[in-house]
């Protein structure tokens, strides 16, 4: 991710109000060099994004989203796939995470990745107030494809 490519990015991320982020936040994560902040394109066009900092051994997927369009199409599995490749010069053995309880789809990728739910947060989010799980997965060698079977030409970018 890029600063230029910070306004797509804020448009797909207001698709999800309660987990918007600001330009700000956005250019504080490309800058950071602990962060990992992922692309996808799909014809030239920015579809997806992904943002985790790496803290010691442990990485910590921040946000993730998706442009409607293209939900259910295997790109969030592909940047999570692209997360891992990228985590191997961190050393990074684990990777958490934290979602509403009520976001289903999202939950099911997780786990479908093996990721496995480790605690359940009071009141986590507001707006509205909800539960948070929090959900771990250990790294070990995994190799994901890169691109969606759905979407050929989709690609990462950092």
């Amino acid at each position: 991710m890029t600063e230029r490519d910070i306004p797509k990015v804020i448009n797909i991320s207001l698709e999800y109000p309660e987990l918007a982020w600001s330009e700000t936040l956005f250019l504080k994560e490309i800058h950071n060099p602990n962060s990992i902040s992922i692309v996808t394109e799909h014809e030239n066009q920015i579809i997806a994004y992904l943002c985790a900092r790496v803290v010691i051994d442990e990485c910590h997927l921040q946000n993730l989203g998706v442009s409607q369009y293209y939900r259910g199409k295997g790109i969030g599995t592909a940047l999570m796939g692209e997360l891992i490749n990228r985590l191997a010069p961190f050393n990074a053995s684990r990777i958490f995470l934290e979602l509403r309880k009520s976001n289903d789809a999202a939950l099911r990728l997780y786990k479908k990745m093996g990721f496995q739910i480790v605690a359940i947060r009071k009141q986590y989010y507001c707006n509205p107030t909800e539960e948070g799980i929090l959900m771990l997965k250990t790294i070990h060698e995994d190799i994901y494809c890169i691109t969606s079977d759905t979407t050929p030409d989709a690609g990462m970018r950092p």
